[in-house]
């Protein structure tokens, strides 16, 4: 099998931490009140609902 070229190399690193950074900010936003609830954490770390 033939190595990739360090130019290939490069783009292939690359497009892997695009790929990555994309899922890391998809899961960093879904916080409290994304939902529509009111937007705040309750000191057991779980988001608070509406009734709270």
């Amino acid at each position: 099998m033939r190595a990739l070229s360090a130019t290939k190399a490069a783009t292939v690193t690359v497009a892997t931490m695009m790929v990555l950074s994309v899922l890391a900010s998809t899961v960093a936003e879904a916080r409290c009140g994304s939902r529509g609830g009111p937007g705040y954490r309750k000191a057991n770390g779980k988001c608070a609902s509406q009734q709270d």
